[in-house]
């Protein structure tokens, strides 16, 4: 879980951030010695968050919409 309380408005921003909390997934499978599996899901529920707010509210960075990674892992 990823979270964070409302910043206040410092000299770097111009308004408050409203808080967040975000869900993270991580899963891995060894298959044998050398292979193995990775499952990476970012934003789990998918919620609309902000990490930052500037120029009085007319400038917002959106975070991240939910992503889904997958990897192969193999030793030769």
């Amino acid at each position: 879980m990823r979270n964070t309380a409302a910043p206040f408005a410092n000299g770097f921003y111009s308004q408050a951030a409203p808080a967040y909390a975000v869900f993270d997934l991580f899963a891995t499978y060894k298959y044998d010695a050398n292979l193995g599996f990775r499952l990476n899901v970012g934003n789990l529920f998918d919620r609309d968050y902000y990490t930052a707010v500037y120029r009085g509210g007319f400038f917002l960075y959106k975070g991240d919409a939910r992503n889904v990674r997958f990897g192969i892992d193999y030793d030769l």
